[in-house]
């Protein structure tokens, strides 16, 4: 189980994982909502923004901003279970149940 959750925290899990809901997605809607959804997401600037991503000032920025929007992370605890924690990497108590 470790082992899995370990792989899911580099690229290939999460990138696999979008590009199927991708192909859910094209196969499910009509070829008309398809096409404007992809003119509606059509960035020009993409390019620009996954090589200025690959540097290492794109990666600081992405770190700045995650940490500063994202409250909750996840880490691995004793024994390999996946945990939730703070913004410094401390565990977050999970809530009671009413």
């Amino acid at each position: 189980m470790g082992e899995l959750v370990a792989e899911c925290y580099n690229w290939v899990c999460p990138t696999a994982f979008w590009a199927r809901l991708g192909q859910v997605v094209e196969a499910t809607i009509s070829a008309g909502a398809l096409q404007r959804l992809k003119a509606r997401s059509y960035d020009p600037e993409l390019n620009a923004r996954l090589a200025f991503a690959t540097t290492a000032a794109g990666q600081a920025k992405a770190a700045k901003l995650i940490k500063a929007r994202n409250a909750v992370r996840h880490g691995i605890a004793a024994g390999g279970r996946l945990v939730a924690v703070d913004r410094d990497g401390k565990p977050l108590r999970a809530s009671k149940s009413r």
